[in-house]
């Protein structure tokens, strides 16, 4: 076994990509800090990405040993850590006593984000590269220079749906939204409202939380990912409140300006700035109150 691992497991707790994914960012940071390697036990990860150094991270069955009257696993780590923004969590000076141990393995769960303005794409693209399936699909979806992620969400979710809170949300992004944008929605009905714009060709995929069941056909999580990489790659991303967008905007290298679309208000505010040469960073909802 490698010296001093810190494992990613996932998921955890029915979260989505984009939660797991901030989890992620936050395991990628504390490895460098601590001194530890990197592995990433996540099965839908693994659809989309391979590490570069495949050869770094133990098997699976050199960490759990196998309970000997039981068809269970024992975790062979030396500690499991719960890193959540909410609920229960290991508390924030026990897991830094823990990294900083000499324990073997160390097993982080959880989609607590640290440092949330610190963008992370140099690291990941040097720690992790697509499969051939992603890398193929992507051959097929090029490189956008703006796009728009439109979760809508559900109805019950009123502090995550942004734009689509208020009654003439389509209204107002058929008005404001520029017509060279790219279009990444979850639901249908938003290619049918916006369907003068372009948007990928295999139509709405189900929310990840969904993908990450073992039943999700690998064709929808590689189409997952894909859309996870146009925003990545965009140089322009306008998005309604969502971690999926966000740590596409964590882990870019290329998105020089963003608009969380809290409200028409923002919206607006955001598509003024399209005739400037600044870039712009607009994701605070406080600036956008109707």
């Amino acid at each position: 076994m490698a010296d001093r691992l810190l494992i990613f497991r996932a998921p955890a707790r029915g979260q989505g990509m984009g939660n797991m994914l901030q989890g992620l960012a936050t395991a990628m940071l504390l490895s460098e800090q601590y001194g530890r390697t990197l592995c990433v036990w996540w099965k839908l990860f693994e659809h989309g990405y391979a590490r570069r150094d495949g050869s770094a991270c133990p098997s699976k069955a050199e960490v759990y040993a196998p309970l000997p009257s039981s068809q269970t696993a024992l975790l062979a780590a030396d500690a499991w850590l719960e890193l959540w923004d909410s609920g229960p969590t290991t508390p924030e000076r026990e897991w830094r006593r823990v990294l900083a141990s000499s324990a073997r393995a160390v097993v982080v769960v959880g989609n607590l984000l640290l440092a949330p303005s610190h963008r992370r794409a140099a690291a990941f693209e040097s720690a992790f590269t697509p499969t051939e399936a992603l890398a193929a699909l992507l051959q097929r979806e090029r490189a956008r220079r703006r796009v728009a992620h439109l979760r809508v969400g559900d109805v019950g979710e009123s502090a995550r749906r942004g734009i689509f809170a208020e009654a003439g949300a389509w209204r107002s992004l058929r008005a404001h939204l520029p017509r060279d944008t790219y279009v990444v929605s979850d639901s249908e009905e938003c290619y049918r409202e916006l369907r003068g714009f372009a948007s990928p060709a295999w139509g709405a995929q189900p929310h990840s939380a969904s993908v990450q069941s073992i039943a999700a056909s690998s064709t929808s999580i590689i189409r997952s990912w894909a859309e996870w990489n146009v925003l990545r790659q965009s140089t322009i991303l306008f998005h309604t409140p969502s971690a999926f967008s966000e740590t596409a905007w964590l882990f870019s290298s290329s998105i020089e300006s963003r608009c969380v679309l809290h409200n028409t208000s923002a919206l607006r505010a955001c598509t003024k700035q399209l005739d400037t040469s600044d870039t712009w960073d607009y994701s605070s909802s406080e600036r956008y109150e109707l």
